[in-house]
């Protein structure tokens, strides 16, 4: 009888040790998961390279580098100390032409005067050949405005630029926010005869761009990547105006979709299985 409760006791102990091992091991890696996409995963940036070919590509474009970045969300998991780092990720790819695909600061977030003067030297360090331009996004405002300016960016919602290299233009087409409203399709793409690429925030606007004109590029932004992905799932959060086009790459006929999961966040302010990016589009004539 003695020797069948030292056995029981034996047991029990045994079993609790292993409930505070298997404890301890599930709150290391938690902390583990916690600490990776709060203060990690937030911050290595990666660049995501790809090659456009297409016979409407001027010959004196061959060669040349766009980058784009979009949704870098000051306040959210990108504070001051970030943007040399993000500056240096951008200039060493010594583009010719760069790109801001809207959301510069997290709705609600209120900038001191020390973080405008950081932003507005962080957009102005920004170096391009050929010109910086930008898109508004839904949480941009009078504020972005004033600082994407201040760092010498070129703001054309609903408008159109031409860009040359020599003789033959490429055209950038720029979309009002799709999520506020902002966009005047009718009035924004009357690029004709030019390789055209069309620059909207909020990438769920594709089709309507696809119902009125044929387009060889659209850029867009918005979804953040879902912030926290999961393997074979996608992303958990899908962003209003992100519904259907969240992945990072559409082919839709002869229009290419590219979607930026951007660099900072917007809702946990986490990124699992989803590292902050910034895009180089390297162009070639056909």
């Amino acid at each position: 009888m003695e020797k069948e409760e030292n056995v029981i006791v034996k047991e029990k102990s045994k079993l609790k040790t292993f409930i505070i091992n298997l404890a301890i091991i599930i709150s290391i890696i938690m902390a583990s998961m916690y600490i990776y996409s709060r203060y990690i995963g937030t911050k290595k940036i990666v660049i995501k390279e790809y090659k456009i070919a297409s016979n409407k590509i001027p010959k004196e474009f061959s060669g040349n580098k766009i980058v784009y970045f979009s949704d870098l969300l000051y306040g959210s998991s990108v504070f001051s100390e970030d943007l040399d780092y993000i500056k240096s990720k951008i200039n060493i790819l010594k583009p010719d032409i760069v790109i801001f695909g809207g959301d510069l600061i997290l709705k609600g977030f209120n900038l001191n005067d020390a973080d405008k003067q950081k932003l507005t030297k962080f957009l102005e360090a920004i170096d391009s050949k050929l010109g910086k331009y930008g898109v508004l996004g839904s949480y941009d405002n009078e504020e972005t405005i004033k600082l994407l300016e201040s760092g010498n960016f070129i703001l054309l919602d609903n408008k159109n630029e031409y860009i040359y290299n020599g003789e033959t233009p490429i055209c950038l087409t720029f979309i009002g926010s799709y999520n506020n409203g902002d966009y005047k399709l009718d009035e924004a793409l009357t690029c004709e005869n030019h390789y055209n690429i069309v620059i909207s925030h909020e990438a769920d606007i594709t089709d309507n761009i696809l119902a009125k004109k044929s387009v060889d590029l659209i850029l867009a932004g918005n979804t953040v990547g879902g912030e926290i992905r999961i393997p074979y799932y996608g992303g958990i959060f899908n962003f209003e105006g992100s519904k259907k086009y969240n992945d990072d790459y559409y082919e839709l006929g002869e229009t290419k979709l590219f979607v930026s999961n951007g660099l900072g966040t917007k809702k946990v302010y986490k990124r699992f299985f989803n590292r902050p990016s910034i895009s180089l589009f390297r162009l070639k004539s056909l």
